[in-house]
């Protein structure tokens, strides 16, 4: 799931949608493109969408420009067209793969007194307006510790899963005004249809409509986050070392990157393996953990090369070599590959950190000492000005651990319950409603 809102620019009237995931993840920026692209937006031939920096669009109310800002963010901007931020805002509020968040236009230094219009634009539709709509609140997972580049109190990013329910084939939905214009989609999902397109008011009173037609919220038998996305890495990194025959299903349906549906069929051969999968014996597993409190803070993800996050300046990770900050060595192209540790800043598998004054932190170990930007500092949670438009604060978070330890520590039973337990629910409900599971 994508999280974004709808703010003015700093000091500014003119609102903008700012993206919170991270947008080196090409999966994200390509299923961006293709949302905008079915509501009739044009793209530019001959530009790479995942590394872009400055994109022109156009869309059926005229041009905007999608743009990579700092921290490597992405940014819709119609400065002079206002109103192809509604359209777009309306675009993704259609689509269930994104979320909106609430704003306080006040953090962004609004220039006028009267704030009423900007915060009604601003958090329409949001989740904090939709308590229909909003989802089940998840238990943070016991692992890694999830913030690329974002406000990680936020914690709804990952695969999330659901299955319609059979109330409306049933016939057991409360009518609707336009029912001769409900159709179903290729996911199986109920949409509003007609030869001219949809209309916003069309559109929320469908929605509206959605939310409690029947006795399933959202006509939703089941609907739950399954994992975030790096615990995802590390599930598909185990099923791929348990060898190459076995789970078959599994491998297939939970591809690099899970879209579109999963056939009751498949989830119920899933669903056998998926208890091999909680019987397996696994590897060692890299952490880095809080010797002082003993939570674990991060997970070596090997999709990742063990890179944490990243910014303009640095990249921070764990790998073989423990807690590592590398000044970031590629410009323009913002991927995942193997460290050369050509470039390193700090490195150690046993050190103590310490806030100072100005809000930077020190990092040290017997051999080394090193003042960073808190970004890089190891803690549980750590949040961006860029991300609250709080530009006055340092970014320092809730928690920077004092001593750190990366060692290696052997998966324990249940270590993937929290991931299993959720994916055996979406399964069971895809085999006893016959309806396909549905990624998003």
């Amino acid at each position: 799931m994508y999280m974004y809102e709808v703010h003015p620019g700093y000091q500014s009237t003119e609102l903008l949608i700012g993206f919170r995931d991270p947008a080196y993840d090409s999966v994200f920026v390509h299923d961006l493109v293709r949302t905008l692209e079915s509501a009739g937006v044009r793209v530019g031939k001959g530009h790479d969408l995942v590394f872009l920096y400055i994109h022109e669009m156009d869309s059926p109310v005229g041009p905007f420009t999608l743009e990579r800002g700092e921290w490597h963010l992405i940014w819709i901007i119609a400065e002079e067209n206002q109103q192809a931020i509604t359209f777009v805002d309306n675009v993704l509020q259609m689509d269930d793969r994104f979320m909106k968040l609430p704003v306080d236009v006040t953090k962004f230094k609004y220039p006028s007194a009267d704030t009423s219009d900007a915060m009604e634009k601003c958090n329409r539709g949001s989740v904090s307006n939709r308590p229909a709509n909003k989802r089940e609140d998840d238990k943070r997972p016991t692992g890694l510790e999830e913030y690329f580049l974002r406000d990680c109190t936020a914690d709804r990013q990952g695969l999330y899963a659901s299955v319609r329910c059979n109330c409306w084939e049933k016939g057991l939905c409360k009518r609707y005004i336009h029912e001769d214009r409900i159709c179903i989609d290729k996911e199986n999902r109920l949409y509003l249809c007609t030869e001219n397109g949809k209309t916003p008011g069309d559109q929320d009173e469908f929605s509206s409509w959605i939310a409690d037609c029947c006795e399933h919220p959202n006509m939703k038998l089941v609907n739950c986050r399954i994992a975030s996305w790096p615990r995802l890495r590390i599930i598909q990194a185990k099923l791929a070392n348990l060898g190459e025959d076995d789970f078959p299903t599994l491998k297939r349906i939970l591809s690099a990157s899970p879209r579109g549906t999963v056939s009751p069929e498949d989830c119920e051969s899933a669903l056998g393996e998926l208890e091999r999968f909680a019987q397996a014996d696994h590897d060692l597993i890299l952490v880095a953990r809080d010797v002082n409190t003993k939570a674990r803070l991060f997970e070596h993800v090997p999709q990742y090369f063990g890179v944490i996050k990243k910014s303009p300046k640095y990249e921070v990770g764990i790998d073989e070599r423990g807690y590592f900050i590398d000044e970031y060595p590629r410009k323009g192209r913002f991927e995942f590959s193997p460290s050369k540790g050509d470039k390193t800043i700090f490195s150690s598998t046993l050190f103590e950190q310490t806030v100072l004054p100005d809000g930077r932190v020190k990092l040290h170990d017997k051999r080394k000492e090193v003042i960073v930007d808190a970004f890089a500092a190891a803690g549980e949670c750590l949040t961006l000005p860029y991300l609250t438009g709080e530009t006055e604060k340092t970014g320092i978070g809730t928690h920077i651990a004092e001593t750190v330890i990366v060692e290696r520590q052997r998966i324990k039973p249940g270590e993937f319950d929290q991931e299993l337990n959720a994916l055996r629910a979406v399964f069971r409900r895809s085999i006893d409603s016959g309806n396909p599971l549905r990624w998003y």
